[in-house]
């Protein structure tokens, strides 16, 4: 996990139990901790957080226990809670459960603790499944979003062994002040089982999420979504745990014990195009592609090319003028029969390239 702080970055190394701080451009500044129970000790240390006054929390595996530090890394205390997220304006938001007596039912709460230290709870019920994730996150109004999932187990009724576990999950967008829903929707990583591992925003008020589909035990997807829920494109491929948006950048670490953390620039705000179609035409090698055009103030999109079952070597085929819908495409010269040609789109705003369309897989067998 990694969080910044004035352009400084902490990283947690959870595989050396603990905190490293670096500058913007990756210099290593200070590193704290080392395993033990004591204080400024960690038990592989898993998320951090930062509060508008720089103090930063850190949760380890022990009984997650929470531990403040101040920025430099000065032992502050425990922090008697569950692990805080902070929206811009200071206040603190817990997700907690509390049991029924009577009943021993569990219930699901957010918990809102303002910088003055009033508190303010709301109820969760109308979830249809508990909280999937500690993370919230928080756009530029101010509106908070939640994860909640659903899990289910298949099982083999003649050895009883769980075959396969379905995870439903569904996104929340709640009024901060209210706690009243504004949007919902169900997130589909596609077929088998699914999980979701983190939730974030960037500075343009792009959502992100981490998710995963077992099949072949592959991460398939990062979901990238506006405020609105509205599907921007997705980040594939990426066995990555997802961990946070600087400035438009997006930090990536493929572990728990990797060392390295990846960055990216994050994707333009522009609506990815959505192929609907791929046709042959009457002349084998010859294509038709449709889409549809998502955005309404391109200036162009960009078609690309594979060769080969789940390549990666795209190249530029086609510039494609602003506000069409579809292209064909003549016999390549490199056409082989048997071969498999994948391809990619774009939409181009001068500078700005969106998330590309979803791949799309044409094979010639016969003439």
């Amino acid at each position: 996990m990694l969080l910044t702080l004035r352009a400084i970055f902490n990283v947690i190394d959870r595989g050396h139990h603990r905190i490293q701080k670096f500058s913007s451009n990756g210099s290593a500044l200070k590193a704290w901790g080392s395993y033990g129970l004591k204080n400024g000790q960690f038990i592989y240390p898993e998320t951090i957080k930062i509060d508008l006054a720089d103090n930063i929390y850190v949760q380890d595996n022990y009984k997650a226990r929470i531990q403040t530090f101040s920025n430099d890394g000065v032992y502050l205390g425990e922090y008697k809670n569950k692990l805080p997220n902070f929206d811009k304006n200071g206040n603190a938001y817990h997700l907690i459960t509390k049991k029924n007596p009577n009943t021993q039912a569990t219930s699901s709460y957010l918990q809102k603790i303002k910088p003055d230290g009033r508190i303010q709870e709301f109820s969760l019920r109308y979830l249809d499944s508990n909280p999937c994730t500690g993370s919230v996150a928080f756009d530029s109004q101010a509106n908070i979003y939640i994860l909640s999932c659903r899990y289910e187990d298949n099982y083999d009724e003649n050895s009883s062994r769980t075959l396969m576990f379905s995870h439903t999950i569904y996104l929340y967008k709640i009024n901060s002040e209210t706690g009243s829903i504004i949007k919902k929707t169900l997130l589909d990583f596609g077929e088998g089982s699914t999980l979701t591992y983190d939730i974030a925003i960037d500075e343009r008020d792009l959502l992100y999420v981490k998710g995963s589909s077992f099949n072949n035990f592959t991460f398939v997807s990062n979901f990238v979504l506006n405020t609105d829920f509205e599907l921007i494109g997705s980040l594939k491929n990426l066995s990555y745990y997802f961990i946070y948006t600087i400035n438009n950048k997006l930090y990536l670490k493929e572990d728990f014990y990797e060392d390295v953390i990846q960055v990216y620039e994050t994707p333009s705000n522009l609506k990815a195009p959505l192929f609907t179609s791929i046709d042959k035409l009457a002349s084998q090698g010859e294509l038709e592609l449709k889409w549809q055009d998502r955005t309404d103030n391109e200036t162009g999109f960009k078609l690309q090319r594979c060769t080969g079952e789940s390549c990666s070597n795209f190249s530029t085929i086609a510039l494609l003028n602003p506000n069409t819908s579809s292209v064909k495409l003549l016999k390549p010269t490199d056409f082989k029969l048997g071969a498999i040609y994948r391809f990619r789109l774009t939409a181009l705003k001068d500078e700005e390239e969106s998330l590309s369309a979803a791949d799309w897989e044409v094979a010639f067998n016969s003439y």
